[in-house]
């Protein structure tokens, strides 16, 4: 469980790629398809992420993470704790 909650970040970077998502919508959500994000949606969400924190290594083992809202988090605070790592 990351010690950190990424909601608010999800929410702010689906807005900037024009997804219609709110932090109440989040509250509920388990799982990436309830909020209505598509397999590729989050890839490129992630994608965006990682440009905004310098990581460009996308890991393959993150793909089976980004279902659930808990992995989507987990992989979040992987990417911010591979860009301190690599400061």
């Amino acid at each position: 469980m990351p010690t950190v909650d990424y909601r608010d970040s999800l929410v702010e970077l689906a807005l900037s790629h024009g997804k219609p998502l709110e932090r109440t919508d989040l509250e509920s959500a388990r799982t990436r398809a309830e909020l209505g994000i598509s397999s590729l949606d989050i890839i490129i969400l992630m994608s965006g992420f990682m440009q905004r924190y310098g990581v460009a290594d996308f890991r393959p083992e993150w793909v089976p993470m980004l279902e659930s809202m808990d992995g989507i988090c987990e992989v979040m605070e992987e990417i911010v704790g591979s860009a301190e790592v690599g400061k």
